[in-house]
């Protein structure tokens, strides 16, 4: 359900801001709150453009019509509101331990599922296929695009997108000299972001990152990278980083062996 939340902060970061279709994806973000409540008439009318231009925008950013997006915001909005209900504690300091407890503990069991072996598997990987994407939602995508810069300082190139429709579109068109790395923390990228069709022939090489250690198995897969991790807000979209460093770092150690 994150795909109508990444789709219009993909907008908004990339949209001059006095386009028409900056003000529409910033009206329905600052009012998904009261979403349901709110029709083309009241997203035209406070965006100074025809209803046709609020139907225009939801086709763009891969919805049938109006009435489809404000559906989805409005289930991803309800679904999410109590993402930081453990840490909403009265007093700052309480709020504070509580997050870097969280945090710090994390840290310690990942440490074991961080192996050599696991960074030395996606190392390979990237080191085999020249053309690589690398998509996540929300969260993972901003880790997604700092390991694509990561990795650019070693002068391999992968391709990254902040808008779901492109990224589904990179997926859809990739043929089998293709790796695909998918960041997912819950692994349901497939499932509730990009509906994909996997049983064509020519697919590429799909490897997921995941802290559900539900998906180690699962088929539709080729590499699963699990990392476990405590199920909490401050926590998961870390270890994956940190992970994702360490590669970075074994391939440009391997990178340097190979230039002397």
């Amino acid at each position: 359900m994150g795909k109508i939340r990444a789709s219009l902060a993909a907008v908004i970061d990339s949209e001059e801001v006095n386009s028409t279709y900056y003000r529409i994806a910033k009206y329905l973000l600052k009012n998904n709150y009261i979403v349901n409540h709110v029709s083309i008439d009241d997203v035209a009318n406070n965006c100074y453009c025809a209803k046709s231009t609020v139907s225009r925008f939801a086709r763009q950013i891969g919805y049938d019509n109006y009435y489809e997006l404000n559906q989805d915001l409005y289930v991803s909005t309800t679904k999410s509101q109590d993402k930081y209900d453990r840490y909403l504690l009265e007093d700052f300091k309480d709020t504070k331990d509580l997050f870097f407890n969280d945090l710090i503990n994390s840290i310690i069991k990942s440490k074991d599922s961080v192996t050599e072996s696991s960074v030395n598997k996606l190392v390979l990987l990237i080191n085999k296929y020249e053309e690589i994407g690398i998509f996540g939602n929300l969260q993972s995508q901003t880790i997604a695009q700092k390991f694509q810069n990561d990795m650019g300082l070693s002068r391999k190139i992968m391709t990254s997108s902040l808008l779901p429709e492109h990224q589904k579109t990179y997926i859809k068109e990739a043929d089998n000299n293709t790796l695909v790395i998918i960041i997912s923390f819950s692994g349901d990228y497939f499932r509730h972001f990009i509906h994909h069709n996997f049983s064509i022939k020519q697919r590429p090489y799909f490897v997921l990152i995941t802290c559900n250690e539900k998906m180690k198995d699962a088929k539709y897969y080729d590499d699963v990278i699990f990392l476990a991790c405590n199920d909490n807000y401050a926590a998961r979209a870390h270890i994956i980083s940190f992970y994702l460093n360490l590669v970075a770092i074994e391939y440009a150690k391997k990178l340097k062996s190979a230039i002397k």
